[in-house]
């Protein structure tokens, strides 16, 4: 920091909500609580409009490729000594997906985590950063501005931004920011608080956004924040904790727990009942989710699971060729093998396409009908219409 110089935003171009700092007893402004208004006005700086999807896309995947190629695993080598080792803060990385979603409210419902609304600190402190470069005579700006921020500076900034989490509520063993934190700002997070807990939900790109469903600019958006989970997973191994929809799907209990377990707190009846899905809610939203979920109930044995996913997606797409095969799986797993066959011609008729894997499935169960005596009657039910997933072997 140059010398001086405080954590507020010089008058000038520069725009966004201004961080102050009056001193660390006092809160710092939070954009949208009035303060940062009085601010505004006080600056004549005008509030920042949004980008179009499109240039927020593009400018994401522009910083993420400054990011990666600026945080190494070299340069968090040579800051260990920054930041304060508190673990109060806790953030969920990414888009505000399904899974991010539920994950949200799971943590949320524990007794020792309080949910706060969006804080929007840290995207605060970049702004502070590049206007600390500014007053030197610098023109770098994020991700290369954090070249300037020393083992002092970032336990100062750390300890003016733990006051205004703390006002959230004291006692909470962590407070949860209400908005998903970029994950081009991991980097910043872990100078600032590098034993704070950052969980990223990773689930099927068609599934980020807050509808569930996605255009090309915020399919675009979620393959980079992929990405740059990618390579914090390098720079900074287990430094973010990770939760497929995959795993959540087959066992949603068993992760939390282990999710638990990596905060250091406690199981709950309270955690317990948030786990369950609210009426009508629906974990997966598109047919190549339910696909994979009842592959992991397969492999784990949960066939009843399995099957219920499978008649779910096929209910919504009646011939879906990956489904009708994993039921015809289903089948087999249990002993239906003339369904299982029949399945199994259907969903390669509807693939229209050779499926190697799905032959061999076929070969395995009509060779288990050849030295089994046929049964008397197997009568097909309703459901014979589904199941699948390729490369399933029997």
């Amino acid at each position: 920091m140059p010398e001086g110089a405080t954590m507020a935003r010089p008058d000038g171009g520069h725009k966004g909500p201004a961080m102050t700092n009056p001193d660390p007893s006092q809160p710092i402004p939070v954009p949208g609580d009035g303060r940062d208004r009085d601010i505004r006005q006080a600056s004549k700086i005008a509030p920042p409009q949004p980008a179009p999807a499109c240039r927020e896309s593009l400018a994401l995947a522009g910083r993420a490729d400054r990011v990666i190629a600026h945080q190494s695993p070299v340069f968090f080598a040579a800051r260990q000594a920054h930041g304060d080792p508190t673990r109060v803060p806790l953030f969920l990385v990414g888009p505000a997906t399904p899974l991010a979603k539920r994950v949200q409210a799971i943590l949320t419902a524990h007794s020792r985590i309080h949910g706060a609304p969006p804080l929007d600190l840290i995207p605060g402190v970049v702004e502070t950063l590049e206007a600390w470069d500014h007053d030197a005579g610098r023109a770098r700006v994020f991700p290369e501005s954090l070249d300037g921020l020393s083992a002092t500076d970032s336990l100062k900034v750390a300890g003016w931004l733990l006051t205004r989490i703390l006002q959230e509520d004291p006692m909470a063993d962590h407070v949860l920011d209400g908005r998903g934190l970029n994950a081009a700002l991991v980097g910043l997070v872990h100078l600032l608080f590098p034993k704070a807990p950052l969980i990223f939900c990773r689930d099927a790109l068609d599934e980020a956004g807050e509808g569930g469903t996605l255009g090309a600019e915020a399919g675009l958006l979620a393959q980079t924040q992929n990405r740059l989970i990618d390579h914090w997973a390098t720079a900074l191994p287990g430094r973010i904790i990770e939760i497929s929809r995959e795993a959540f799907l087959a066992d949603a209990g068993a992760v939390t727990r282990l999710l638990l377990d990596r905060l250091e707190l406690p199981l709950e009846d309270r955690v317990l009942q948030a786990i369950t899905a609210p009426p009508g809610e629906r974990l997966f939203l598109t047919p190549g989710a339910g696909v994979s979920a009842a592959v992991v109930h397969i492999r784990a044995g949960r066939l009843g699971r399995a099957e219920d996913v499978l008649r779910g997606v096929l209910k919504r797409v009646p011939e879906h060729p990956a489904a009708v095969h994993l039921l015809g799986v289903v089948m087999h797993r249990r002993g239906d093998r003339l369904l299982a066959a029949r399945l199994m011609r259907q969903s390669l008729a509807l693939a229209g396409t050779p499926m190697r894997d799905w032959e061999h499935n076929l070969a395995v169960v009509e060779r288990a009908l050849a030295a089994t005596p046929p049964p008397s009657a197997s009568p097909l039910d309703a459901a014979g219409k589904a199941p699948g997933e390729d490369g399933e072997d029997l």
